[in-house]
């Protein structure tokens, strides 16, 4: 909102609905056969796309990116329609069907290599160092387009990386330091792999130690923990 409402022209309007929103998460190789008992035409809101759908008679808006790793849908509703929304959802799941909250998408994402907004990327960040230059449409003008060229052009002072532990997990903030313990870096986001089994990350670090195979360590309680970088997403795909 800080950043449209310094980049509005004279005559537009802007609202924030986001207390009256209402966000919902399908997700799962289920979760289209389970809305279409209750949605009509999901078949036509393809990958990164959305569409306006009534769910059980229920406006929404639903957008289709599966940020788990796996097909999903998001959805989106007027705040007092959201217990109402939630039943139908369960209702049409039943036995394949399971609540799970923020934390338990957080791992998944995580294992994608997803990175997430606020965490991984910030106003102190940029696509390029991210690794998000496929998103950069260099053909078109956009504000901080002078700026990213002039970037692209010197090299990136940083690079974000995948951090496989030998055991330990990296958590937010936690330095990320090499062979010498010189500090290198630092962990974006972090958990325990369910699927892997160990814990792994996200974080910046100077380009020289950002090649995959490369050894590095987190100082977690003072205590270095031996890891090293890999290429993402840690996981292929979701079945």
């Amino acid at each position: 909102m800080d950043w449209l409402e310094n980049h509005t022209s004279e005559g537009v309007d802007m609202e924030d609905v986001t207390c009256d929103t209402a966000a919902l998460a399908l997700q799962g190789h289920d979760s289209n056969r389970i809305l279409s008992t209750i949605a009509d035409h999901l078949d036509k809101i393809r990958s990164w796309s959305g569409a306006d759908r009534k769910i059980d008679g229920i406006d929404t808006y639903i957008t289709r990116s599966g940020y788990t790793g796996e097909d999903g849908f998001e959805i989106y509703s007027r705040r007092e329609d959201a217990k109402q929304l939630w039943q139908s959802i369960m209702e049409a799941g039943g036995e394949g069907i399971k609540p799970a909250g923020l934390g338990a998408r957080d791992t998944l994402r995580l294992e994608m290599g997803y990175i997430l907004s606020g965490m991984d990327i910030t106003d102190e960040n940029n696509p390029l160092e991210t690794g998000l230059e496929w998103a950069v449409k260099w053909s078109k003008d956009f504000i901080g387009k002078s700026v990213l060229l002039k970037i692209k052009e010197q090299g990136v002072s940083k690079r974000l990386i995948g951090i496989k532990l030998d055991r330990g997990i990296p958590r937010h903030g936690y330095e990320i330091v090499g062979k010498s313990g010189e500090k290198i870096g630092a962990v974006t986001s972090g958990t325990n792999s369910p699927m892997l089994g160990v814990g792994i990350g996200l974080g910046y670090v100077k380009p020289e130690y950002a090649r995959p195979d490369t050894k590095i360590g987190i100082v977690i309680r003072n205590k270095t923990y031996n890891g090293i970088v890999v290429k993402l997403p840690f996981l292929e795909g979701r079945t």
